[in-house]
């Protein structure tokens, strides 16, 4: 055979990864689209929030209907903590945003209620610190469950009891949640509220 042939034979092959020390170009094409995935899942998650925050519902049903948006319950965005990273799914920003056209879609389109997954934000917590009444009612529709907490047991009650929210306090003591479960760290949603919140608490617990 010529030199030409004979190098050619023995030039490694790059899809042969015994001939490139272990690796190989079917390797790097991996990568490049698992890195090219991560790149578009960003750029989502960066426009369903914007879109969210403009509660523009006609093109995120766009997104979620042709694929471009596959997740309802995906995290859209977090915060860091002391100890752990909290997630926001788009149910939880909207419900927060007091975007009501979002949040119904979202529930159409099969968004978790009550949300099961460790260390991430609960649309009612998120409603209810904003004082956001038509939103709770909506997701107490959908099936929330109102007197639930999230990782360390922060309830709806106590993020209004925090914010002051006095009219989702009444709602939720006039639909029988407790206005006294303890989080993780004992406090009540009492012991998260000012001194005024705290009295109109004690009020209504007096009623019951």
């Amino acid at each position: 055979p010529s030199a030409m042939t004979y190098m050619l034979r023995k030039r490694p092959s790059p899809w042969d990864p015994l001939e490139n020390d272990g690796t190989c170009i079917l390797d790097h094409l991996i990568t490049r689209k698992t890195a090219v995935r991560a790149i578009d899942e960003v750029a989502v998650k960066k426009r369903v929030n914007n879109l969210i925050m403009d509660g523009n519902v006609h093109t995120l049903r766009e997104m979620y209907d042709s694929g471009e948006w596959t997740d309802i319950d995906m995290s859209m965005d977090s915060s860091e903590t002391d100890d752990h990273t909290w997630h926001y799914t788009a149910l939880t920003l909207a419900a927060c945003d007091n975007q009501v056209g979002v949040v119904n879609f979202l529930l159409e389109r099969g968004a978790q209620v009550n949300e099961r997954r460790a260390w991430h934000a609960l649309p009612s917590n998120a409603a209810a610190a904003e004082g956001h009444v038509e939103v709770l009612n909506i997701l107490r529709a959908n099936g929330c469950t109102l007197s639930c907490g999230d990782q360390v047991n922060f309830t709806p009650a106590h993020g209004a009891a925090s914010r002051g929210q006095l009219p989702i306090l009444e709602l939720l003591h006039r639909i029988g949640v407790p206005l006294d479960t303890p989080d993780v760290n004992r406090r009540t949603p009492s012991d998260c509220a000012t001194s005024e919140v705290q009295a109109a608490i004690a009020k209504l617990l007096q009623v019951n």
